[in-house]
């Protein structure tokens, strides 16, 4: 048992020597990194960067510094236009809700406060006027494919009935 144990040791040593090289790092125009251990599969205006490493072959690793292009840096700083707008209608949404939602109570309290059946006819106009801004602005959350937000809207507008 100790003898298989010693040559199959002996074997991963061997292997270890042989598939040492040298790797060959380098930079192309838009800054990405590519390593190889074969110089000829380096793509086309490939920098080799720093020295051939030390150590007999054996891997170095060397952290090379990051080339950030100002694109980049402005798009993780600034959202993207999309998102932007994506932002503003579910604002505009959440006011249009908000709104409602005021508007309906006012509404319900003119019914039970209402005296007379005029009185009464018209707010209850104005609760069905309410209800149908309620599935107008649903239709346009839906409509958007934004169903964690429709869903909200839902919540938030249950008392419109």
């Amino acid at each position: 048992m100790r003898l298989l144990f010693l040559l199959l040791i002996l074997v991963v040593f061997s292997f270890q020597s042989a598939a040492a090289g040298r790797l060959y790092p380098c930079r192309d125009e838009e800054g990405r990194i590519f390593v190889t251990d074969r110089p000829y599969q380096l793509p086309q205006g490939c920098v080799l960067l720093g020295p051939p490493p030390e150590g007999g072959g054996r891997l170095s690793i060397v952290p090379l510094p990051d080339v950030e292009s100002p694109a980049a840096h402005g798009a993780m700083t600034a959202p993207s236009r999309v998102e932007q707008k994506r932002i503003l209608l579910e604002n505009q949404w959440r006011k249009r809700a908000e709104s409602l939602l005021a508007a309906w109570k006012t509404a319900v309290g003119d019914v039970y406060r209402a005296g007379r059946s005029r009185q009464r006819r018209l707010a209850r106009r104005e609760l069905d006027r309410l209800r149908e801004q309620k599935r107008a602005l649903l239709a346009e959350v839906q409509q958007q494919g934004r169903s964690s937000f429709l869903r909200w809207m839902e919540e938030r507008l249950a008392p419109v009935e």
